[in-house]
């Protein structure tokens, strides 16, 4: 079909899918309150590369990043009133609700000073909604300083993991057994420093998550990068 101006004759068929496309990422587009615009919706996962601490570089040096980057947090986009935020995980509050830039300022940044945070999103969208919900419920807890399974606290990666379920409840990201090995195939020093601040064992073997495992999960796909 050719559509023509009427006036001068000539097509405009160029022009309206233009501003048609235009329309639909602006519908995608949501505002922080800094006035910046995201193609983000809720429940994308947001990967972070934090800023260097004991806890942080444990975390890095024992899982395997992508693309020569090393996440140590993930959290839940969310969105309400038209406002961004982000669910997460963290050692001071335990499971809290944040603005968005409120998370962005916590990541590690580029040299200018952009934040290492990438977002991606379920290829499968149908269990967000649910997802979200499970997430909103779990605000409040405190942070799981052990890394164990159903101990009623949350860690980072872990919050993801019991939000995002199938139909049937079963948990859409896998969990591995965790050994918390440095590059020689050692327990990592580190983690050993880390739990003996807190009278714990070096869990090895039990079941848990990471967010380098997540953000390499095939049932993702990235939708937006922060830098």
């Amino acid at each position: 079909m050719s559509w023509k101006n009427k006036a001068n004759g000539k097509p405009i068929a160029l022009v309206v899918i233009t501003i048609t496309l235009m329309t639909v990422w602006g519908c995608c587009c949501k505002s922080n309150n800094k006035g910046n615009c995201y193609p983000l919706m809720s429940g994308d996962l947001l990967f972070q590369v934090n800023k260097s601490s004991e806890l942080v570089d444990a975390i890095t040096n024992s899982t395997i990043g992508f693309e020569n980057l090393s996440c140590s947090n993930v959290g839940i986009l969310i969105e309400e009133n038209k406002e961004l935020y982000i669910i997460a995980a963290g050692t001071i509050n335990g499971v809290e609700i944040m603005q968005l830039q409120t998370f962005l300022d916590k990541s590690a940044a580029t040299q200018d000073n952009k934040p290492i945070v990438i977002a991606k999103r379920l290829k499968d969208t149908s269990f967000v909604q649910n997802a979200v919900e499970r997430a909103k419920t779990l605000i409040g807890r405190p942070f799981d300083f052990a890394f164990l399974p159903n101990n009623n606290a949350i860690y980072g990666s872990e919050l993801v993991y019991e939000s995002y379920l199938d139909d049937n409840n079963n948990p859409l990201f896998a969990s591995h057994q965790m050994f918390f090995r440095d590059s020689t195939g050692n327990t990592s020093d580190k983690w050993i420093s880390y739990f003996r601040s807190y009278n714990l064992d070096v869990p090895v073997g039990e079941y848990g998550t990471n967010p380098n495992d997540m953000a390499n999960d095939t049932i993702l796909e990235e939708v937006y990068r922060f830098f």
